[in-house]
């Protein structure tokens, strides 16, 4: 029996590889041409073949020649994603910033459904700790992202875990203590 998601199902077959499948607009069951090794990239097409038909753009997969529809990587999403925000320029600025020096160099070519909390702790960790506001502002602009892609039901789920990591710590100078009433 497979395991059931919000949208599909994958079930793991004797061999140990993953089946992906989902009922479609023509009430018919789908599958995905090929199994899969790893849960992510069954979710992955899943992710892509909920996307078409939300789009208004899903034909059967069976009958889809070669000429698919490139998967939707991170880059693809942040750009459309800044593109469509009414912003000040300076902070149009700093988010253009972050994303071609913090975020795009190493997740920009991933899935967007392939980016998962691993993937973002893995970067986040990878980002060192030599400018901490710089990279809390990293982070909370790929949670950001990361959460518009969840309401647009792009991604299953938000990958951002990162406990805490979206703010700086306020430092305290020697001798200042914290304001109380």
């Amino acid at each position: 029996m497979g395991k059931r998601r919000g949208w599909g199902t994958i079930r793991v077959q004797r061999s140990g590889r993953l089946q992906a499948e989902y009922t479609g607009p023509d009430l018919l069951k789908h599958h995905a041409s090929t199994t899969f090794t790893a849960r992510v990239d069954a979710e992955t097409w899943l992710a892509g073949e909920r996307r078409l038909v939300e789009r208004g753009a899903w034909t059967p997969p069976e009958t889809r020649g070669d000429d698919e529809e490139p998967p939707l990587t991170l880059r693809m999403y942040a750009e459309q994603w800044l593109a469509d925000r009414d912003l000040k320029p300076r902070t149009r600025e700093h988010y253009r910033k972050l994303l071609d020096k913090q975020i795009l160099p190493t997740l920009g070519d991933r899935e967007l459904a392939a980016i998962t909390p691993l993937v973002v702790r893995s970067w986040w960790s990878g980002l060192g700790s030599d400018t901490p506001t710089q990279r809390a502002h990293a982070y909370s602009l790929l949670r950001t992202v990361m959460n518009t892609a969840l309401g647009e039901q792009l991604i299953m789920s938000q990958p951002c875990h990162v406990r805490g990591r979206g703010r700086r710590r306020q430092s305290t100078r020697p001798g200042q203590r914290p304001w109380t009433s």
